[in-house]
């Protein structure tokens, strides 16, 4: 499946860089996040969506085996564990790595679009699919006159947006499709891709899509739009406190869309 796919590429990248641990970690209402540092004490943050819809009383009574100031490659290992808390504290990792990468890289994400405009330059009019219900994206997509069909799996966020269980049967309609990157998380995101493939554009979007480009090259994803942290004890607060608009859609962020195939 794509996260093993995705957890394997993660693993490989790590192991040429410097040794990363874990400083500090919180799985927290709705997102949870990894911190980790270097030997000379850089840092990164990556975030997951918490996966309050997928959890039981198995994560209740059985802890996640997650060692908080251990070694990073030891935690991204559980990132396609059957325990979700477990599962999302490791992609939660694999997230924090990308980002830590990334900065090594130096590299600079102001050249690049937002997906808004980028449906505009490459749509002008159509059908897009939008993979769990982003308000204000959604918003801003119908106020351009597009054909918005939304998916939601929560039944209690849905509205009036189809069920998730509808896709295969919806999603070769689409002339693009934006996917929650909580469809990592959740395992859907194989099917998703599955049924895109009339689409221009397949774009993985949200803060839980921070994995690195790299990662995510050559799966059927056409597009990755996330955002890089740029004050980690800031957005790491808010996380903490549920304040997850100041975390990710403030000056603590820089948003950014890469082109992937």
């Amino acid at each position: 499946m794509i996260l093993d796919i995705l957890k394997s590429r993660c693993e490989e990248m790590i192991k040429e860089g410097p040794d990363l641990i874990i400083e500090d970690a919180a799985v927290c209402h709705p997102y949870t996040y990894v911190v980790v540092r270097d030997p000379e004490g850089r840092r990164a943050l990556g975030a997951c969506l918490t996966p309050l819809l997928e959890m039981s009383n198995r994560e209740v009574w059985e802890p996640p085996r997650f060692s908080e100031k251990g070694p990073a490659a030891e935690a991204l290992r559980m990132a396609d564990s059957v325990h979700m808390i477990e599962r999302v504290l490791g992609i939660a990792t694999i997230n924090a790595v990308s980002q830590y990468l990334l900065d090594l890289e130096r590299w600079n994400s102001n050249l690049v679009e937002d997906v808004v405009s980028l449906v505009r330059k490459e749509i002008p009019e159509g059908k897009i699919a939008v993979v769990g219900f982003m308000t204000p994206l959604v918003d801003k997509l119908k106020s351009l006159g597009y054909d918005v069909i939304v998916f939601e799996r929560d039944k209690s966020a849905r509205r009036n947006a189809f069920s998730d269980c509808l896709e295969p049967r919806l999603l070769p309609q689409a002339d693009a499709v934006i996917i929650t990157g909580a469809a990592i998380l959740n395992d859907t995101l194989d099917s998703i891709i599955k049924y895109s493939k009339n689409a221009k554009i397949r774009a993985l979007v949200g803060s839980t899509a921070q994995a690195h480009p790299n990662i995510l090259r050559g799966i059927g994803l056409t597009h990755v739009a996330s955002v890089k942290v740029i004050d980690v004890d800031k957005v790491r607060k808010a996380i903490k406190l549920t304040a997850w608009r100041d975390a990710f859609f403030g000056e603590y962020v820089q948003p950014y869309t890469i082109k992937l195939d």
